[in-house]
């Protein structure tokens, strides 16, 4: 099932302004689901898993080439 999400057109706004924007919310709440809707050709990366997050602090420059930005 998939609802309308008002912020919708906004986070398309901010997309088209910014390369990078973050989407925070409390867990389950649909933020990946929308993202992943409305941005079909974008890279998508979550900083949930420790591992990833420590890489991406650690060598920002390194990360953001890895995943083809």
């Amino acid at each position: 099932m998939s609802f309308t999400r008002e912020i919708s057109e906004l986070l398309k706004k901010q997309a088209r302004l910014f390369k990078i924007f973050t989407l925070l919310g409390p867990r389950q709440s649909g933020k990946t689901t929308l993202l992943r809707t409305l941005f079909l050709n974008y890279i998508y990366v979550s900083l949930e898993s420790p591992d990833v997050l420590e890489r991406m602090i650690s060598d920002f420059r390194s990360f953001f080439r890895d995943i083809g930005f």
